[in-house]
């Protein structure tokens, strides 16, 4: 099983427990932030969902917000992230009220944004998120869609001319939450994080579904391949399990 081709879907390394941003590795990579403290194993598992309304909602926010920082970065090449979300944000949400109730919830979220070369192929064109959110779900979607764009280091900044070949996919993300037993995480619905010391590492529930991997395969990997440790450290009382969930959407 070769975890590390050009199929691998998406994985998380952090070089530094200190730093605010991690870098994920293989497709779709993207950039996590971090600010506050994760969940423990005795705060109850939250489910998630998004009506057909939000999430249409969301990716409309995200297409909205990209054209609007096309045209301000054309205009201003090289114009702060900043600015370009704050313009974005001050075109579309001036006396703005979310369609659904959840849209005001945090949570976790990242914007992929694939080319679409033909209808069987796609090719990543960026991707950043947040596990730990400042701001409500509508407020991420414009945020990191510009991130996703402008703010990969991977690839040049978005321009008019791809915008209408992206295609914009968005998960939203659970909380953290620590187990107390390998034996809690479910294969196929939970993502992992493994942390030992300054050492982590972290895989998307994907990941072990389209290897068909087995939990202690999924840990071991984990372990071995993104945090630096050795493929049995899971077994280990220090080394601490997190788990989270996904809820993936994307445009037609």
């Amino acid at each position: 099983m070769d975890i590390n081709s050009s199929n691998m879907r998406t994985v998380l390394i952090r070089p530094r427990r200190a730093r605010k941003e991690w870098l994920v590795m293989r497709l779709p990579a993207f950039f996590v932030q971090r600010t506050s403290k994760r969940s423990t194993a005795m705060e109850e598992e939250k489910e998630f969902s998004l009506s057909e309304t939000a999430q249409k909602e969301m990716l409309c926010l995200a297409r909205k917000a990209l054209e609007i920082a096309v045209a301000e970065n054309e205009k201003s090449p090289f114009t702060p992230i900043h600015r370009l979300i704050s313009a974005a944000k001050d075109n579309l949400l001036k006396n703005y009220n979310p369609p659904d109730e959840k849209l005001k919830e945090r949570w976790g979220i990242f914007v992929t944004l694939e080319t679409v070369k033909s209808p069987q192929e796609e090719e990543l064109r960026g991707c950043i998120g947040t596990f730990e959110p400042r701001e409500p779900l509508y407020e991420l979607a414009i945020s990191y869609a510009i991130h996703s764009g402008f703010g990969d280091p991977r690839f040049e900044r978005l321009n008019a001319k791809e915008l209408p070949k992206i295609k914009i996919k968005i998960s939203v993300l659970s909380p953290l939450r620590r187990v107390k037993s390998p034996e809690e995480v479910i294969v196929g619905k939970h993502g992992i994080e493994i942390v030992r010391g300054f050492n982590s590492g972290c895989f998307l529930p994907e990941v072990a579904t389209e290897y068909k991997m087995s939990r202690e395969e999924f840990l071991s990997t984990c372990c071995s391949h993104k945090a630096g440790l050795p493929p049995d450290a899971w077994k280990d009382p220090k080394t601490e399990i997190y788990v989270f969930e996904t809820f993936k959407f994307e445009e037609k």
